[in-house]
């Protein structure tokens, strides 16, 4: 499962903490595309996982054109949303809406730029591309930051499904008799 592989070997993200895993693979049976846009570092030949990720991802990889070796991106699509994924944690992630346009990168040449900006000032969330949407993965007092991206991504059945299978849960859509989903 390469998005298991993006963040166990790729991402700063801690093996205690596997938010961000555990939130994109309630989204995986609504995957209709993954590329992984890498730097430098993971094409390193010494590296044994490394290796194995790029076999298993072959036809998948693309490069960053730009040069900061220390960048790995996961790039997800999903109907109408295209989702960028950084390595290291405290990046947002970017949403793309493809009502609103194309997204800013090409994945079929065997390389990547992430639109118009650099990988790093978009790491930093110091810029957005048009027409891209920066989420940080941050919680509030009023809601964790799975919310704020379940609500760009909205709950389809697979989704529904997948969370009730992983937290034991039952989903029972009482709208139409005038009560509440869950």
């Amino acid at each position: 499962h390469l998005i298991q592989k993006f963040f166990s070997i790729l991402s700063s993200d801690d093996a205690d903490n596997p938010r961000r895993l555990n939130f994109w693979e309630l989204y995986c049976e609504d995957m209709q595309g993954l590329y992984l846009a890498l730097g430098s570092d993971a094409f390193i030949r010494s590296n044994t996982e490394l290796y194995k990720l790029r076999h298993d991802a072959k036809g998948l990889i693309v490069r960053l054109a730009e040069g900061r070796k220390d960048i790995q991106t996961l790039i997800m699509q999903f109907g109408r949303h295209h989702v960028v994924e950084f390595n290291h944690y405290n990046y947002p992630a970017f949403f793309y809406d493809t009502l609103h346009g194309l997204p800013p990168f090409y994945c079929s040449k065997g390389w990547v730029d992430i639109g118009a900006l650099s990988a790093s000032k978009m790491s930093k969330g110091t810029v957005a591309a048009a027409p891209s949407k920066p989420l940080r993965h941050q919680d509030t007092d009023q809601l964790a930051w799975e919310g704020k991206f379940a609500h760009i991504m909205g709950a389809t059945e697979n989704t529904i499904k997948a969370f009730c299978r992983k937290y034991q849960c039952q989903h029972e859509d009482l709208r139409s008799q005038g009560g509440q989903e869950w």
